[in-house]
């Protein structure tokens, strides 16, 4: 079935080419730090120098650790295997995790994070970012494009550990070194770097890599996330980063006092100007409180709520699980409310029941309401669709949830991966509905899915769960 998908994955990743093009450019960022005279700092920790070379011991004669003859060669990874070799007998509280294959920050992959030793690889653990790069002897500085990348991954930082307020990092080529802090000041970002410092045994910059890999994670800048809500009578601490989308990012956490004190929770977390979503969230989430299958919120603030239950993402759906999801949708529909978002990545198992619960109400309008387009393309009904691609604001129906539904179990049934919801605006809108359009088409089309579909645009729940159970 691959050849039959191929439009869709192009239209996959067209979309997320489009996402990076909306993000601030990596290398105005770092010309910007790099211009500016009042950038550069001295190195922060220099009364601790010492101390920290007397800690770790590196004869002369060491092997490793001292930097002694770093690679020349083009390819980026002879330089990560080397400094991954070197920095191992430097670390003193921190452990250096390759992380040049794993997207820890938020879809990116610094090449390593410093973490403490004693806590688990995870985006809100992260202490510490490094960045190398191969050698290039005609420079005398750290490119603009890989200064910004690194304020970029530092940036990731503040958005994934809510309460940090400052981030370091390294930028080395294993010849020299250059030390990045990005702070957090009432929301506005200020950069300071140092100079770039031979990073060969016995020179300044080996001293300030020794020097970084002894901080503890606290000194760097890191912190336990802790977030009090209703005048600090209840106190929550987020334990592990879960996921993204394009408002919020959602944390696994514990709460610490309160009436709710050791239950593990979810929290929901606006991105920066994106705190109306979450008001607009927990006011429908209060409306249908006590609804099966719907998350209840525990407390909230101006840009966040926590809620239970706490779940895990679901890869397939079995039978029970489709009878589930309808019955639930068919009595918020009863309500008066459309869910307008319907995909599979916001229909996950709760932990402890291992029912499904339908989350991610944002999105949530009250029926026949007509309102520009929200939520993802890639399973929208082709009324949905057909009012993007001619930019008209769309009357959203009760209908147009089950087909979402039907087409996300569709493409789930075929091994098809979620997109990414695609935010109102974007250049490439009105295209993507078309060539959607044009995919449902052609798919979904055998007479079973024909009917499946005619009875969700009459909202037929009861004969759809019917006929549903036969593609079991």
């Amino acid at each position: 079935m691959t050849h039959v998908y191929t439009i869709f994955f192009l239209l996959l990743t067209s979309l997320k080419y489009q996402y990076l093009l909306e993000i601030d450019n990596e290398t105005d960022i770092g010309r910007s730090i790099m211009t500016n005279p009042y950038n550069v700092m001295c190195f922060p920790f220099a009364a601790n120098i010492q101390e920290s070379i007397n800690y770790i011991s590196i004869s002369n004669r060491a092997h490793k650790g001292r930097f002694h003859d770093p690679p020349t060669s083009s390819a980026e990874k002879d330089y990560q295997e080397y400094f991954k070799q070197h920095c191992i007998p430097l670390t003193g509280t921190l452990m250096v995790h390759d992380t040049h294959l794993i997207p820890i920050l938020d879809r990116s992959k610094p090449d390593f994070v410093g973490i403490a030793k004693d806590l688990s690889l995870d985006p809100l653990n992260v202490s510490l970012i490094i960045e190398i790069k191969p050698y290039k002897p005609n420079q005398t500085t750290f490119s603009n494009a890989d200064v910004g990348q690194l304020a970029f991954f530092a940036l990731k930082i503040f958005r994934i550990q809510p309460t940090r307020t400052f981030v370091y990092g390294i930028l080395s080529d294993c010849h020299h070194i250059m030390i990045l802090k990005v702070e957090k000041v009432n929301e506005e970002i200020i950069y300071h770097r140092t100079s770039r410092a031979v990073l060969k045994y016995g020179n300044s910059g080996w001293q300030w890599l020794v020097t970084l890999l002894q901080r503890t994670p606290e000194e760097l800048g890191w912190r336990e996330s802790e977030i009090s809500y209703n005048n600090n009578s209840d106190c929550i601490r987020l334990l592990k980063w879960l996921g993204h989308g394009r408002t919020a990012q959602v944390f696994e956490g514990i709460v610490l006092k309160g009436q709710h004190a050791d239950h593990r929770i979810a929290v929901k977390i606006a991105r920066n100007s994106m705190c109306k979503k979450i008001r607009e969230e927990v006011e429908i989430l209060t409306t249908l409180k006590g609804s099966d299958g719907i998350p209840n919120v525990l407390f909230s603030n101006e840009n966040s709520f926590v809620m239970k239950p706490l779940c895990y993402k679901i890869y397939s759906f079995n039978e029970l699980d489709l009878d589930r999801i309808i019955n639930i949708i068919q009595n918020v529909h009863a309500q008066g409310i459309v869910h307008r978002d319907l995909r599979r990545c916001n229909i996950l198992r709760d932990r402890d029941t291992g029912t499904v619960q339908v989350m991610d109400w944002g999105y949530a309008v009250n029926i026949n309401l007509s309102l520009p387009f929200a939520g993802g393309l890639d399973c929208a009904s082709d009324l949905v669709l057909e009012s993007v691609r001619d930019r008209k604001e769309i009357v959203y129906q009760k209908s147009d949830d089950l087909i979402s539904l039907l087409r996300s179990f569709y493409l789930v049934l075929h091994g098809q991966v979620d997109s990414v919801a695609l935010p109102l605006g974007n250049t490439n809108c009105q295209e993507y509905a078309s060539r959607m359009l044009d995919f449902w088409k052609i798919y979904g089309k055998s007479n079973l899915w024909k009917e499946l579909f005619e009875l969700a645009r009459n909202c037929d729940y009861e004969r759809l769960k019917v006929r549903i159970s036969e593609l079991y």
